[in-house]
């Protein structure tokens, strides 16, 4: 999950790094550039992927789906939904499973870690080798990953 608003309730300190990171993103949103919003973003959640080696029709529906991207910002950062107030997410009584590359932004442990001590009972994977896109680009590591953990449920 990408609920940076989880971390920064932790970690509070790691605001200013995410706000450095998404600098280059944000600029070119609001210039209204969504091909080089979509470079950027590419750049820190693509995986590794040159730009240059995405195929031209795939970087245009990656520019095509920034608006999103920034529309979901208020809740993702700043948890405008209220999700993190006190009981909401402890109050759970489901099973869960956190999934994370090994290769996924560096903030994505931050995540796992704090939404994990907030969840009862919630248990992290982690899929060798993969990043953010783990179950376009580890799909079958990331089945089977869920399916043992649904055969413990």
């Amino acid at each position: 999950p990408v609920f940076f608003a989880a971390a920064l309730a932790d970690h509070p300190h790691l605001r200013a790094r995410l706000d450095t990171e998404f600098a280059d993103v944000d600029a070119a949103q609001a210039a209204g550039d969504r091909l080089a919003a979509a470079r950027a973003f590419t750049a820190i959640w693509g995986g590794g992927a040159a730009w240059e080696e995405i195929p031209e029709k795939q970087q245009q529906r990656l520019a095509d789906g920034m608006p999103l991207i920034e529309a979901t910002g208020p809740e993702l950062f700043d948890d405008k939904a209220g999700l993190l107030e006190p009981g909401r997410r402890e109050a759970l009584d489901i099973p869960v499973l956190l999934l994370q590359g090994n290769a996924s932004p560096w903030i994505i442990e931050a995540i796992s870690e704090s939404l994990a001590a907030r969840l009862p009972g919630a248990e992290r994977g982690m899929i060798v080798g993969a990043g953010h896109m783990a179950p376009l680009t580890h799909a079958k590591q990331v089945a089977s990953e869920i399916g043992r953990f649904l055969s413990l449920v």
